[in-house]
């Protein structure tokens, strides 16, 4: 029981992850009935929009056509890999750094690059008519 409260947050993420990367290949081989629920009510393209399709190119390989459908998906593809090995290290090592990084405000010069990314990424979605 000791051993499954230190990995706790890594089995969570892990399972988690697991389900999402089941799920990205399942949708790899059978359609996803549903959009984007944003563009479907504005017309205009989401930030996230074309993320699946991006995840499904890294899947196969073709990386450039990933970074050119959403750059953020790949981007947060980078950071989802490393949340498991951030939890288990924690885990291992009896420490909260992973909880801490989610806890703590971000500062704001920190939170205005974010805006920037997620505006930069919006604008590109929507002058390649995704």
């Amino acid at each position: 029981w000791q051993m499954f409260k230190r990995y706790k947050l890594f089995i969570i993420i892990v399972t988690i992850l697991g389900l999402a990367f089941f799920g990205l290949l399942l949708s790899e081989r059978m359609p996803i009935p549903i959009g984007c629920p944003f563009k479907a009510l504005t017309g205009i393209p989401c930030p996230g929009c074309g993320g699946t399709r991006a995840l499904q190119s890294i899947l196969r390989g073709d990386i450039l056509n990933a970074l050119y459908i959403n750059p953020l998906s790949c981007l947060l593809l980078c950071f989802l890999c490393v949340l498991p090995l951030w939890a288990f290290y924690d885990g291992y090592k009896k420490k909260d750094s992973l909880m801490k990084f989610f806890h703590t405000p971000w500062p704001k010069p920190y939170l205005i690059i974010l805006f920037c990314v997620l505006v930069a990424n919006w604008i590109w979605n929507i002058v390649k008519q995704l």
